[in-house]
């Protein structure tokens, strides 16, 4: 970890005018982001039965300087991560402000975190809140970036500016960013689908291959039903949550090849 500049997202960056005081930010974020490359290829090692004790040598290594106080939520959730700790502390950071802070680049990760602090209801609420800001902004897919702040005096994207109003597209965004650059259509921003398909419909898969899948459904307040579609190598598996009663009760149709393990 001696690199001539660190650089984890654009709203962390150190020469970022919203980032003063929190240089550190970038190099906490590049080190969980190796961190949990580390681990991953440590899983991948063990499943192909090759030998990761280089890999877990190199995480020692990483661990034994404690990351530093992160400023901004996304470094905040990504050290949490690295770290296993999901502290009323940690869960405080992430979650003031509701979704401001949140960046379309780690958006996934932070509602993880917030979901394993225990607040899965309070990730739920944030999501709705930031990307539920997108689309009443006109939004159909997923913005390349974000910010909760761009919302105010600021039309819609299907609308041409009212008189005293600024082009949320036109006039908003950061870096390259800036103006009409800024992309309204970008995977890496898609964070709902993991965290939907993970926390609401369920799915863990627990084996290569998808051979072995659990599923933990969890339905919010307000949702009844949730219902959806996980690819595997055998095929799809189709899903399908409704509470009754006050109790979930699940559909699920998976091809013979692979174990379901029900919650």
């Amino acid at each position: 970890m001696h690199l001539k500049g660190y650089f984890f997202d654009w709203p962390t960056h150190p020469d970022s005018d919203s980032n003063a005081g929190g240089s550190d930010d970038s190099k906490n974020g590049v080190k969980a982001l190796f961190l949990t490359a580390l681990r991953y290829a440590r899983e991948i090692f063990g499943i192909l039965g090759n030998d990761g004790a280089r890999l877990t040598a190199l995480e020692n290594r990483l661990l034994k300087g404690r990351l530093p106080a992160p400023v901004k939520k996304q470094a905040a959730a990504f050290k949490a991560l690295c770290e296993n700790n999901f502290s009323a502390e940690v869960c405080k950071t992430l979650t003031e402000g509701g979704c401001k802070g949140f960046s379309t680049f780690t958006a996934f990760y932070l509602l993880d975190a917030i979901a394993k602090c225990g607040e899965k209801e309070r990730a739920v609420q944030i999501m709705k809140e930031y990307y539920g800001a997108m689309l009443d902004k006109g939004a159909t897919s997923f913005w390349e970036d974000f910010n909760i702040e761009w919302v105010k005096n600021t039309g819609r994207i299907d609308e041409f500016p009212k008189e005293g109003e600024e082009d949320i597209h036109g006039d908003r965004g950061d870096y390259c960013y800036k103006g009409f650059r800024h992309s309204l259509c970008h995977g890496w921003s898609s964070a709902p689908v993991p965290f939907i398909t993970r926390y609401i419909l369920g799915v863990n898969v627990l084996s290569a291959g998808c051979g072995k899948i659990a599923i933990r459904p969890y339905l919010p307040r307000g949702v009844n039903r949730a219902e959806g579609t996980y690819p595997t190598p055998y095929g799809n598996i189709y899903i399908r949550h409704e509470r009754i009663n006050g109790e979930i009760v699940s559909e699920i149709n998976a091809p013979e090849e692979i174990e379901i393990i029900r919650n």
